[in-house]
């Protein structure tokens, strides 16, 4: 019953949310987008309210793993966000963000872009709807999800390519510094967490100057030292 009143109590929330941003209505909103942010242990949510023409016109929420830095939090999802849309005139965060993020928003748009975190009046309002929102769009993912969001992550990733699992994920890549020194490195992930004790870097001893043959002699020297495979 409890969880039953639990669901009851969530759906006439988000009605009430849904009608609020219908009627809700300033002369200040104008071309602005609300950042909110929540979060629940490593589970986070951003929400985005776009208010144009005076009205609240759109909500997008983007579930996310927070590692406890709310500015890389919002700064990695804002930099997807407005990857591929035009940023509005004004931008209302939860954070203090940095020069740079002001800069490569005003230049996607075209025009300056103000970034703010407004402390009273309806801008602020705004932006504590966006908070609000957020705080309860990561107890409904949170509610959905069972064990840490890294797992969750690996095990969606095992379905989608039709793998019994992927506990194990071991990644190579290679570079050349400076047009001279040549490098390998091995990153690994378990339960789809950094397994940053594993990580290594190999220099390339041999005379090969393509990727492939550098990454064949990297995996072969990883490979003599396993004693399990990924």
């Amino acid at each position: 019953e409890y969880e039953r009143a639990a669901k009851v109590r969530d759906m006439i929330a988000s009605v009430q949310q849904t009608i609020s941003q219908q009627v809700i209505h300033s002369r200040f909103y104008q071309d602005c987008d609300a950042v909110g942010f929540a979060s629940e242990g490593d589970a986070g949510c951003l929400v985005i309210l776009h208010a144009k023409d005076g009205i609240i016109q759109g909500q997008v929420d983007y579930p996310l793993i927070h590692r406890g830095d709310v500015s890389d939090s919002v700064s990695l999802v804002l930099s997807e966000h407005y990857a591929n849309r035009k940023p509005p005139r004004t931008l209302l965060v939860p954070t203090p963000m940095g020069d740079a993020m002001a800069v490569w928003l005003s230049e996607s748009r075209g025009s300056r872009v103000e970034v703010r975190i407004p402390k009273r009046g309806e801008l602020a309002k705004l932006r504590g709807m966006a908070d609000r929102n957020a705080e309860m769009q990561v107890r409904r993912y949170a509610k959905r999800r069972s064990g840490s969001l890294e797992q969750s992550a690996a095990d969606d990733a095992a379905i989608l390519l039709e793998l019994e699992a992927l506990d194990h994920i071991v990644c190579f890549d290679m570079a050349q510094l400076q047009g001279e020194e040549r490098v390998g490195a091995c990153v690994v992930l378990r339960n789809g967490r950094p397994a940053k004790k594993e990580y290594r870097t190999y220099r390339v001893k041999t005379d090969a100057a393509d990727d492939l043959r550098m990454m064949s002699e990297v995996v072969e020297r990883w490979m003599r030292r396993q004693g399990s495979w990924p």
